[in-house]
This record gives C-alpha cells, structure tokens and sequence, in this order.
C-alpha cells in the first residue's frame, strides 16, 4: 500500500533514465519506465554481463536490482530489444 504522499510517475522511453530513476527515490517517488538502450547505464551493462541474457531469441528476459538505490533493470527480448527501469516496489 503506498502512503498518501506518494507519487507514481510513469514515463517513456525520452525521459527515462537510471540516474532519474535514482534521484527520484531520493525524494520518495515511484519511477516505472522504459529506456532507450543508447543511454549508457552500469545496471544495464551489469545485466548483460551476467550472462544469462540472450538476445538471439524472443522472449528471455534478464534483471538485476542495485539495493543501495532500490533501483531494478530489466531487459527483455521481444522483436527489439527493451529495457525497463523502476524504483516502484
């Protein structure tokens, strides 16, 4: 349950970013969006890096959490390949 005070933004992929993601659970806000995969990102990177991510078929996905900003990075895989960022949950 989210306390009164809390905000859920949800944005496309032109706004969205790790670090916005990172300042905005500084000031108790949700943060849910996709991401363009030519913005540069560690979590990204990180997610790629772990080697359970496959491109080459529809469908896998793979994800990552960094606990000290409470940020996850999810990747995906459908005729494109997606990125996802949140700080909500």
């Amino acid at each position: 349950m989210l306390p009164k005070s809390a905000h859920v933004l949800i944005f496309d992929n032109f706004y969205s970013s790790f670090t916005n993601a990172k300042k905005l659970a500084q000031r108790n806000r949700y943060f849910i969006g996709t991401c363009r995969g030519d913005r540069p990102s560690w979590l990204f990177e990180m997610v790629k890096e772990k080697g359970d991510f496959d491109s080459s078929t529809r469908g896998n996905h793979a994800f990552l959490v960094d606990v000290k900003s409470n940020v996850a990075a999810t990747v995906w895989q459908d005729s494109a390949t997606v990125h996802f960022v949140s700080n909500y949950g």
